[in-house]
C-alpha cells in the first residue's frame, strides 16, 4: 500500500471520528451504548 492511500485512509477515519462525535453530540443517549458495544 503506497503512502497515498494510508494518507487517504487517516483522512477518511478522522472524517468518520468528526461525524461520530458530531452524532454523539446530538444523540447522547444512543451513542454510548453504541460506544460501549464497539469497545468490546
Amino acid at each position: 500500500m503506497g503512502f497515498k492511500d494510508l494518507e487517504k485512509r487517516v483522512q477518511d477515519y478522522r472524517k468518520a471520528e468528526e461525524d461520530k462525535n458530531k452524532a454523539c453530540e446530538l444523540q447522547p443517549e444512543l451513542t454510548s451504548v453504541e460506544d460501549e458495544d464497539s469497545v468490546e
